[in-house]
């Protein structure tokens, strides 16, 4: 995502949360509840005009950035 462009998270293809991006790009959901097996998680970014990024799953895709290609980064935690 770019800086301060709105994100929003899909598991399965349902929305999960939203929230913005700080100033370098980067962005967090802390808390996404997911389901038994297998998950695909998709982020979306969408910038102030509301024009929409790929839906490309993370983890699985990769997005061009003005310093080359950024492969996302997920990290998932049991509670």
């Amino acid at each position: 995502a770019g800086p301060a462009e709105r994100v929003e998270i899909y598991v399965n293809s349902v929305l999960e949360g939203e929230t913005v991006a700080s100033s370098d790009g980067r962005f967090l959901f802390p808390t996404v509840k997911l389901q038994t097996g297998m998950n695909t998680i998709t982020a979306v970014a969408i910038d102030d005009k509301g024009r929409r990024s790929t839906n490309a799953p993370t983890g699985g895709g990769e997005r061009a950035g003005s310093e080359g290609v950024l492969k996302p980064e997920v990290r998932v935690t049991r509670q």
